[in-house]
């Protein structure tokens, strides 16, 4: 089906393409006069020159007029231009020959008070007030239209002439039309992500390819994100810019935290989120999240971290449980992992006439590792920790088939870990390499290791997971634990786990706009990657060039 097709006014032709996702039409530009007896409607501007052109021309072509001004919500972003396209725009639409009216939104809101819905207009009010919108937008709820209106109509219906009637409202993703509701959400979510980003961010020991997404996820009112590897000089400028020092977590030192505290720079630790990318980071990936925590981080058990306070303490809502459990099965469904690598596996390698244990590896020196907690394996002097997990795990084991999958950093010869074919067949039944770890969950009956992920996605698809260490996900009832901390004494399910690691913890961007956005959101953007060949032959030619920087020496 064609699209109908729109006259712009000069003055709204700069935003055509956004007009034409809004709006569904094709945009023609209004100097192209020979094309009018084909258009279907004239749109233009609300300034008072380019609605009398417009008319004329609307006239000429016996065809409706739509005026669209700014809307109360603007670019919520602090690094695009006031030129910007709003996300909100005011429309009044007038048949053909119409007269023009004096104060054209006064009119828009008039027309859609006819419709107004004060139950609706409530629940768009409190979404509104929530939202933070009502004192910074500089049109706002015009107040005095509703008072000079005959009668005046009440502060709900007025409501819902103004944020639902007369409103359109555009997705900053895909520029499509949001209902009001959903749209006043979104952007109050936008809105406190870039305010909680309100002193300027100094970033130590963030990787170059890393650059891009951690600005967009740092970007903020006082200028975006600064990235160096000279702490002290990081430290300085936070210091006199009353910024903050963010050092990523391999490089998060003691002495570092310490020169923060003394100099009065709060400082925060981060790390990869929990739904990453797909490709590896060590294989120059670009991350689509992180998780800054001000206490700790996730994986060092040695010490408190945000995570682990978050699930202490805080009470979840019946609202923010069943997110967490819907997010859980949106993850599980889409079959995604951190980083989502690996092939499909032809057929199930566990026997059914033995106990199954997947035991995944980890990467040798990797601060999972070293900053775990552990009484059945060294992760501090052991010569190769998937060779002590393996031997552990058979020793506790010896009639189960045990199937081991080295970690794909490993395998890559990107990091260190790696252990003998001949080593590892003393343990384990089976090696499998290159294949898509929820293949071996699906077909494990449990997964034993020290801090993997992997058991966390395990969790998410109901399986047994034993663990050595003390990753964030151990220590609230959910796992077979082998160690312990006395900080862990709360009981959580699965769904509250999923909330509070992946929802309040974890910052997410769109890697198509470099947005905030939620993980519900990035769940498309990752299948969709995922099932990009052009993304993978990038993929692999990026990673071949890791392989070989890291062989050389660079």
């Amino acid at each position: 089906m064609s699209r109908p097709k729109i006259l712009l006014s000069p003055a709204i032709g700069r935003w055509r393409h956004e007009l034409e996702a809004l709006l569904g039409v094709s945009g023609v530009p209004m100097w192209m006069p020979a094309r009018l007896a084909s258009i279907d409607r004239v749109i233009c501007s609300a300034a008072p020159g380019d609605i009398r052109r417009a008319a004329r021309m609307a006239e000429r072509a016996k065809v409706p007029l739509t005026v669209l001004g700014r809307g109360p919500v603007g670019p919520l972003e602090p690094t695009r231009s006031a030129d910007a396209c709003p996300l909100s725009f005011w429309r009044l639409d007038l048949g053909a020959g119409a007269p023009l009216p004096d104060h054209p939104r006064r009119a828009a809101i008039e027309a859609a008070l006819g419709n107004a819905d004060a139950a609706r207009g409530e629940k768009l009010l409190a979404l509104w007030q929530d939202g933070g919108f009502s004192g910074d937008a500089p049109d706002g709820l015009p107040e005095a239209i509703r008072t000079d209106l005959d009668p005046v109509p009440s502060e709900t219906v007025f409501a819902d002439a103004v944020l639902a009637g007369s409103l359109l409202y555009r997705d900053p993703y895909d520029g499509g039309a949001l209902d009001p509701e959903e749209a006043l959400d979104l952007y109050a979510f936008l809105r406190q992500r870039i305010r909680e980003n309100d002193r300027r961010a100094f970033c130590v020991g963030v990787k170059w390819w890393n650059h891009k997404g951690v600005a967009a996820l740092l970007a903020g009112p006082t200028g975006p994100a600064v990235f160096t590897d000279d702490f002290d000089a990081a430290l300085a400028r936070a210091k006199d810019e009353s910024g903050r020092l963010i050092a990523w977590s391999a490089s998060a030192t003691p002495e570092r935290e310490a020169a923060c505290a003394a100099a009065g720079v709060p400082f925060s630790r981060m790390e990869d989120g929990f739904l990453r990318s797909v490709g590896l980071g060590a294989a120059l990936a670009r991350g689509a999240s992180a998780a800054f925590d001000a206490t700790g981080i996730y994986f060092d058990a040695t010490r408190p971290s945000d995570l682990e306070t978050l699930l202490e303490t805080r009470e979840l809502t019946d609202a923010e449980i069943a997110r967490g459990r819907h997010l859980k099965e949106a993850v599980v469904a889409a079959r995604l992992t951190k980083y989502n690598v690996g092939r499909r596996a032809a057929e199930n390698v566990f026997p059914k006439d033995h106990p199954g244990i997947l035991v995944p590896g980890q990467v040798a020196d990797d601060a999972g590792i070293l900053k775990t907690l552990s009484t059945t394996v060294d992760c501090s002097g052991a010569s190769n920790v998937n060779e002590s997990l393996l031997k552990a795990a058979r020793a506790r084991n010896p009639d189960a088939f045990i199937v081991y999958k080295p970690h794909p950093d490993v395998e890559a010869d990107l990091r260190k870990g790696k252990v003998p074919e001949d080593v590892a067949r003393r343990y384990a039944d089976a090696i499998v390499r290159d294949v898509d770890i929820l293949d071996l969950i699906d077909g494990c009956d449990r997964i034993e290791t020290v801090s993997s992920l992997a058991g966390f996605e395990a969790l998410m698809r109901g399986k047994a997971v034993t663990v050595h260490g003390m990753p964030f996900y151990a220590g609230w009832g959910l796992t077979e634990d082998l160690a312990s901390t006395p900080r862990r004494t709360r009981k959580r399910s699965i769904d509250e786990l999923v909330f509070c690691a992946m929802i309040a913890y974890c910052r997410y961007i769109d890697p198509e706009t470099m947005l905030h956005c939620r993980p519900e959101r990035l769940i498309g953007n990752l299948s969709r990657l995922r099932a990009d060949r052009r993304h993978h032959l990038r993929y692999a030619a990026i990673k071949f060039v890791s392989w070989f920087g890291r062989k050389i020496g660079l």
